[in-house]
């Protein structure tokens, strides 16, 4: 129990100070999660309004005016996976602590560590995700302050659509991973 509550702490979280509750962090991250996605959808619903694919959200934004929300956005873009999988981790923590068991298996310990590990660490995916930030966030910077002469804003959109794809499936592949190990954890 004590190797995993340390494997656990070792995540780097985004909300960083640890001396609060789990329950009060949790509601924090909660909090800020729910903040974080419906600025994440709203970007994305303006963007999926500008294909033209026959969906209507009842928004009459357009891409072309959008670049200021796709900027502010950016932030919350990067941040909201994070949280995420902190959410989950925080949830497994409050479980090992109530359950307290005597011995842990160690072949779980080690994978979970070794995700761990790859979720503090800049890998690939992390690197891909904040090249297209700044890709987008130059058009976004360009398209404000040009707001006629760059023309190019609307080639924008694919990147930015990309980048929202390349998160979900980031969070949906990394949940699935740590959701196996922490619920064959406590199964045991």
């Amino acid at each position: 129990m004590d190797d995993r509550i340390r494997i656990i702490n070792t995540y780097k979280s985004m909300i960083g100070e640890r001396k609060k509750s789990i329950n009060n962090r949790l509601a924090f991250l909660w909090l800020i999660s729910l903040v974080n996605i419906s600025i994440v959808l709203f970007s994305t619903i303006i963007a999926i309004n500008s294909f033209d694919l026959g969906f209507y959200f009842g928004l009459d934004t357009k891409w072309s005016e959008s670049a200021s929300i796709v900027m502010s956005g950016l932030g919350f873009i990067l941040f909201t996976p994070h949280l995420l999988l902190e959410i989950i981790l925080m949830n497994h923590l409050k479980k090992v602590i109530l359950e307290k068991k005597q011995s842990d298996n160690e072949d779980l310990n080690t994978k979970f560590e070794k995700q761990i590990n790859y979720l503090n660490k800049n890998n690939k995916s992390k690197i891909l995700m904040i090249v297209l930030t700044f890709i987008i966030l130059f058009g976004a910077l360009m398209r404000s302050v040009n707001k006629d002469d760059f023309l190019y804003w609307g080639n924008f959109k694919i990147p930015f659509l990309i980048l929202i794809l390349f998160i979900i499936s980031y969070v949906i592949s990394n949940y699935s991973k740590l959701n196996r190990n922490i619920k064959t954890y406590e199964q045991q």
